[in-house]
């Protein structure tokens, strides 16, 4: 068969209108999926563009009480069906997590309507592990991985509607062409590290891994990664130098799962940058139980400036009951270590888990007083779908509600938040509207 090129519209679903979600919104970095798929999708001949709509598309978002300003970028104006009549592609390709699932079926409804012969492809999270509900406006369900499923919808190899992406081996990663940040330099990204209470600009974003060998019953990774993979530290370092010599960028931030999940490929990569003497500092996100003091001390001087720990409790007895696989101990040990030697610490803590009890929730308190992390982030746990937990609670029947986009709301989820972010915060004001809408009684505990 000879291959036709094509083009093919990229697109990430539009963020919920202010007030319409559970979840503050953040980050606003390129997104490293479509990066990849587009690469890849290059490499084969096609032309490629990417219109990131949860970044820039939607509401207006500057000085909205809904949104965590700290990170944001610029409002872009963006005409999705103006791009659509000038680019004229052949296919959509459009990324989906829970978060915007409501937003994403809006939008794939309106493309049809006015693009009634645009092929649309949705992948990502969401369409992984819920493709049941995805609507009859979707041409084509890529579950999983996309890479290889996409090229075949494209060049005409399949006419399956449900496509299962390979899953991808370590190999199979060094062998993928890099994002081309030609497609996001120069747009109002975050390209800060305001999170990590640094004041430095440009940082880049590198995905090295897919996947977490890890077992938190809260986190649903599995179901779209079954198994942790991750680039060679060689090809890490070598794009590093790349970016660094086209954009002069010299900080990095690794935006994946668990960056210093392969203590190993995690070694050598710090001998790299330490015995080539390259200025590179860095950031990821890690776990600290597997993190030794000599491992730690070589992480900072290969330029580690923070970590974002997702800790999520204090309580012994919580973290055995997630599978965290850490314990109260490596924290208390950890987090002097890490401080010592300058690095920073973003970390994240749920309360509301299955059978949490007042107690629990001291202990967490208690925990956080003692190791004193840079930045703490609270939050009440919300179940994400197919997660060990939410099916534990949707087969207990423990919650209040499920919301259209798929979100479980565990009994005292109402009660918690507004006990812990305060009845004007918009999280709070929002599943408030949707109890009432539904006719939803919550149920009150105490903190």
């Amino acid at each position: 068969m000879t291959t036709v090129k094509k083009k093919i519209l990229l697109i990430t679903s539009p963020r919920p209108k202010p007030g319409d979600s559970p979840l503050h919104f953040g980050d606003n970095r390129p997104p490293q999926g479509l990066g990849y798929l587009a690469a890849y999708l290059k490499q084969n001949g096609h032309e490629v563009e990417i219109i990131d709509l949860y970044a820039f598309g939607g509401e207006i978002f500057h000085n909205n009480p809904f949104v965590n300003q700290e990170e944001i970028g610029k409002q872009l104006h963006i005409d999705i069906l103006e791009n659509i009549a000038s680019f004229r592609p052949d296919f959509i390709g459009m990324y989906i997590h829970t978060m915007s699932f409501e937003t994403a079926c809006d939008l794939s409804r309106e493309l049809k309507q006015f693009y009634p012969d645009l092929v649309q492809i949705c992948g990502g999270p969401h369409p992984t592990i819920m493709p049941e509900s995805m609507p009859d406006t979707f041409d084509y369900i890529v579950i999983g991985e996309g890479e290889y499923a996409l090229l075949d919808i494209v060049e005409g190899y399949t006419s399956d509607r449900i496509i299962y992406g390979n899953h991808l081996r370590s190999k199979d990663l060094d062998k993928l062409p890099w994002p081309d940040f030609d497609l996001f330099w120069g747009k109002p990204y975050n390209w800060g590290l305001k999170l990590y209470e640094k004041d430095i600009w440009p940082v880049f974003t590198i995905s090295t891994s897919r996947g977490c060998p890890f077992r938190c019953r809260f986190c649903g990774i599995k179901y779209v990664y079954p198994f942790f993979k991750g680039i060679s530290e060689r090809r890490i370092f070598d794009r590093m130098i790349q970016l660094a010599k086209r954009y002069g960028v010299e900080t990095f931030y690794f935006r994946e799962d668990c960056f210093t999940a392969d203590l190993r490929r995690l070694e050598a990569f710090c001998s790299l940058i330490i015995e080539k003497g390259i200025n590179f500092k860095w950031v990821c996100e890690s776990r600290v139980k597997e993190l030794s003091p000599r491992l730690i001390r070589k992480m900072r001087r290969a330029g580690c400036l923070g970590l974002y720990i997702g800790c999520e409790s204090g309580s012994p007895r919580v973290l055995k009951n997630m599978r965290k696989d850490e314990t109260r101990e490596d924290f208390i040990e950890k987090f002097p270590i890490l401080h010592e030697h300058g690095i920073n610490t973003y970390t994240t803590w749920v309360y509301g888990t299955p059978d949490e009890h007042a107690a629990d929730r001291r202990l967490t308190d208690e925990l956080i007083t003692m190791i004193q992390p840079t930045t703490v982030d609270r939050f009440v746990y919300i179940g994400i779908p197919k997660s060990d937990y939410y099916n534990q609670f949707l087969e207990n029947r423990e919650y209040e509600f499920i919301d259209k986009c798929g979100f479980l709301y565990p009994n005292g989820y109402l009660s918690l938040a507004t006990q812990l972010y305060g009845k004007e915060d918009p999280r709070v004001q929002y599943v408030r509207r949707i109890y009432s809408q539904n006719s939803i009684a919550n149920v009150d505990i105490q903190w």
